[in-house]
């Protein structure tokens, strides 16, 4: 991150990380309030990395504050908060705006940024049919307790599930047309049906995406596991490690886990420099 911005400012709630992050990435100042970065004119662009409830809240603040924005996913808990977010995004854009900002607005989805999404996606972009796309994940556990499940986080569909919906829409460039969801019934407390479920979604594409997301695997299997069938064509993306193709001339792909931060970070900054320069 470093490489490509200049992070001027660190904000954290404890005051002793925020002075420790500051020091290690050489910031100009640290500070336990967001607010200050908000109003600091010398700060044009604004991570926002927060536990997922304060998202909309920081991304509202940080528009009306004229600030390029890339918060983490999701973007938002709730579609009142969505609304609240497309409304301020497009008063300060639009093109009757009193005081157009150009602004520029990023969610962190990171997967179809990875070498192997970008491949798949450059092998059926010429395709004549819709695809097929079965994603497993094996997320492991997490106890019911943890902030993730709770009003903090907003439960794993949201906090990490919006990760693969983000591919399938990257993957068909369609509209969703409906949705099907099944899950477990737990026998223990200690589970939830809400990070062991399957959905598939119906693209007006006529494409279908089925993931498969369970809380009741072994740590010791691979996380992300993901099949695209398309025009005679079979892609198996290993998580985010391998990717191999059947029925193209394209060999596929190998490499360290690769979900691709930085290329994302860089498209970001491409996009604010865009902006700034209109």
């Amino acid at each position: 991150l470093s490489k490509m911005y200049s992070i001027y400012a660190i904000v954290s709630k404890t005051g002793s990380n925020a002075k420790e992050t500051a020091k290690k990435y050489g910031a100009n100042y640290c500070t336990t309030n967001y607010k200050e970065v908000l109003e600091d004119d010398k700060v044009n662009v604004v991570l926002i990395s927060t536990r997922h409830n304060l998202h909309a809240k920081m991304t509202i603040e940080a528009l009306k504050a004229g600030k390029h924005v890339f918060v983490e996913k999701p973007l938002c808990l709730n579609e009142s908060e969505l609304k609240q977010i497309i409304q301020t995004y497009n008063a300060i854009n639009g093109k009757n705006a009193k005081d157009a900002t150009n602004a520029r607005l990023m969610v962190g989805f990171n997967r179809r940024f990875s070498p192997a999404a970008q491949i798949v996606k450059g092998i059926i972009n010429e395709r004549e049919n819709p695809i097929v796309v079965n994603y497993r994940v094996n997320a492991g556990y997490i106890p019911l307790d943890h902030w993730v499940h709770g009003e903090e986080g907003g439960g794993r569909i949201i906090g990490e599930a919006c990760h693969m919906f983000d591919l399938f829409n990257y993957l068909t460039e369609a509209e969703v047309e409906s949705v099907d969801v099944s899950s477990i019934s737990p026998r223990t407390e200690h589970l939830s049906p809400r990070d062991n479920f399957t959905t598939t979604l119906k693209y007006a594409d006529g494409s279908i995406c089925t993931l498969t997301y369970t809380a009741l695997g072994s740590k010791d299997f691979i996380k992300e596991y993901i099949e695209i069938y398309s025009d005679n064509k079979v892609m198996v993306i290993d998580d985010f490690r391998d990717l191999k193709v059947y029925g193209a001339s394209h060999k596929g792909w190998k490499g360290q886990q690769y979900k691709c931060l930085l290329a994302e970070l860089k498209e970001f900054g491409r996009a604010v420099r865009e902006s700034e320069s209109l």
